[in-house]
C-alpha cells in the first residue's frame, strides 16, 4: 500500500469519527468528500458536483449522503471541524503545531496563557477530532 493510500485510509478514519460525533455540524456548502465532491446546499437539498456535467441532487436524509466521508485533505473541509471544535468548546481553543505532533489548547477570554490541552494528534484533523470528542 502506497503512502498515499495509507494517508487516505487515515484520514477516512478520523473523518468516521467527526460524523459519530454528539458535535458534527453537518454537511456545509463548500465541504468536500473524499471522492472529491463538493457540496452545495440549494432548495433544502444537497447537491454534489461530481465533475463537469454530472451532479448528484441528494435530498436531506437520503442514505446516499450517510455514505459520504468528509475529505480532511482538503483544507477548506478541515476548517468546517475546526468550526465544530470552536462551537463546542465555546470558542475558548486554539491548536498548535510542535514536535510529536499537533495540539488544541483550552484557553480562555480573561487570560493569555494556554489552560490544558484538550486534543493531540499526529496531524491537524487528528488533534481537532480528539479535542470534538474532549468537548462537554
Amino acid at each position: 500500500m502506497s503512502l498515499h493510500e495509507l494517508r487516505r485510509k487515515a484520514n477516512e478514519a478520523v473523518a468516521r469519527r467527526w460524523l459519530a460525533s454528539k458535535h458534527w455540524g453537518g454537511w456545509r456548502v463548500g465541504m468536500v468528500d473524499h471522492q472529491w465532491r463538493v457540496c452545495v446546499l440549494a432548495d433544502d437539498a444537497f447537491w454534489f458536483h461530481c465533475g463537469l456535467n454530472h451532479t448528484a441532487v441528494v435530498q436531506p436524509g437520503s442514505s446516499w449522503i450517510g455514505e459520504r466521508i468528509p475529505d480532511l485533505d482538503h483544507p477548506g473541509t478541515r476548517a468546517f471541524l475546526l468550526e465544530d471544535v470552536r462551537k463546542a468548546w465555546k470558542d475558548s481553543v486554539y491548536w498548535m503545531s510542535g514536535p510529536g505532533g499537533h495540539h488544541v489548547i483550552k484557553c480562555g477570554y480573561q487570560w493569555f496563557n494556554p489552560g490544558k490541552r484538550v486534543g493531540k494528534g499526529l496531524t491537524e484533523a487528528e488533534a481537532l477530532i480528539a479535542a470534538l470528542e474532549a468537548a462537554p
